[in-house]
């Protein structure tokens, strides 16, 4: 096979337990030999057209296989949409790709010819973003969700407007988010004398979840 008909593929692991349990939303029904299985890899397509019905770009995913190519050529599941389709076309080849580095805009530098020179930016506001290290292998390839990246300003700012709530609600309620009973009753502690407690890492990726949700007393 030419290298300029080859299609842009990427294998990853199933191992992350967000993406297993995508996955397993996704495989009921279908023949065995046609499953994405825990702890096995997937085939991950890049992705060459938009689809009109969600406005995003449709993501092949297919079963692992040794000669990679094949998977352009059966059936597939869009990951953003949970379609099944078949077809070349909705799989980018290794020349467009090519072609977009090649064509895609410099957005840090002036210029577009021999030495370019630095942008200049004025500062109007610093976020904090933190993106959770487990799941930086899937988010890389199949893209960043609520889950993965956190805006820390934000969640400071959600516990102040939902902060009767945060009080009213008792710890065994949040348990399924992962929030333990101390650090819940500290949180609350916090906000009852009027303070906005700084959280990080899964603590703060758990009270998102709890913020999103429609958990309460």
């Amino acid at each position: 096979m030419r290298p300029s008909s080859r299609r842009e593929i990427i294998p990853i692991s199933i191992l992350i337990a967000l993406l297993l349990l995508f996955l397993r939303n996704k495989m009921e029904g279908k023949p065995y030999d046609r499953q994405i299985k825990p702890f096995n890899f997937c085939i991950v397509g890049v992705g060459n057209f938009t689809d009109p019905d969600t406005g995003e770009v449709i993501k092949p995913l297919a079963p692992f296989r040794k000669d990679a190519q094949v998977c352009a050529y059966e059936d597939f599941i869009d990951y953003n949409s949970d379609k099944m389709l078949k077809g070349q076309h909705y799989w980018k080849k290794f020349s467009g790709v090519v072609r977009d580095y090649a064509n895609h805009r410099e957005a840090k530098f002036d210029g577009s010819k021999g030495i370019l020179t630095r942008k200049h930016i004025r500062v109007s506001s610093v976020v904090h973003i933190g993106k959770e290290s487990n799941d930086l292998e899937v988010s890389e390839v199949l893209g960043v969700n609520d889950d993965t990246t956190l805006a820390y300003s934000s969640i400071s700012q959600k516990m102040s407007e939902n902060k009767e709530r945060i009080i009213a609600t008792p710890p065994s309620r949040v348990r399924q988010f992962g929030i333990i009973k101390e650090t819940w009753l500290r949180i609350q502690r916090l906000l009852k004398a009027g303070r906005i407690p700084t959280l990080h890492g899964k603590t703060a990726e758990a009270m998102m979840k709890f913020l999103r949700s429609d958990v309460s007393s």
